[in-house]
């Protein structure tokens, strides 16, 4: 449900990273209640969450601290990849949330 709200938030700038996971689901066994379901691939889902924080959390040391990237990527073409993306929701944030979203890259980019 996360990822489809996150999708149709954000698909105006971005529409990647969101796959049907029912076939996924069904090949493990399980038995969804309902054939539309989705997920995010890692990149997406960082990505919507660096949005959302970015967007909320206005004290730039919260924000550092809030998402630390080495948790979850930590090869430099990963973080280029989830730069990448992020470039393009740039394009809905505000100006001062874009500086936010630029320090959190700069602090995070350890390449």
């Amino acid at each position: 449900m996360l990822a489809l709200i996150y999708y149709r938030q954000l698909k105006r700038w971005v529409d990647t990273g969101i796959f049907d996971a029912y076939p996924v689901l069904v090949e493990r066994g399980l038995q969804p209640t309902t054939d539309k379901v989705y997920a995010a691939d890692h990149y997406r889902a960082i990505a919507d969450m660096l949005f959302d924080a970015v967007k909320w959390v206005k004290n730039q040391r919260t924000l550092d601290q809030f998402i630390i990237l080495d948790d979850w990527l930590t090869e430099p073409e990963e973080k280029e990849r989830l730069f990448s993306l992020t470039e393009r929701l740039s394009a809905a944030l505000t100006k001062e949330e874009c500086q936010r979203l630029e320090s959190w890259k700069t602090i995070n980019w350890k390449g």
